[in-house]
């Protein structure tokens, strides 16, 4: 764990910090804050595990057979009841090169 000192406009900090709450990877344990006008002043007790960065998500077939994906930086919203989107980063190793710009 460590501790994140921050200052700044809060219309900035506070969504920076919203952002960083979302992550799987990092868990915020204990949070300070001070106002200051349109000004604010945080610190952050912060667990970070980079090994939790990867998730796999698991469609399941009307076949019955699973396909796991593993993603990046997944996050997950819930769509309506029942119906979730998820994002997140992947890459193809064996994928080819002709896309790539070089």
């Amino acid at each position: 764990m460590f501790v994140m000192h921050l200052r700044g406009e809060k219309d900035r900090v506070l969504p920076f910090v919203g952002e960083l709450q979302q992550k799987p990877h990092v868990t915020v344990v204990d949070a300070e804050m001070e106002k200051e006008g349109e000004m604010v002043q945080l610190s952050l007790t912060v667990d970070h595990q980079p090994r939790k960065r990867v998730q796999v998500i698991r469609l399941h077939t009307e076949s019955g057979a699973v396909v796991p994906i593993p993603l990046m930086d997944v996050m997950q919203v819930e769509w309506e009841e029942g119906k979730h989107l998820f994002c997140g980063w992947s890459y193809d190793i064996f994928g080819t090169s002709r896309n790539r710009r070089g």
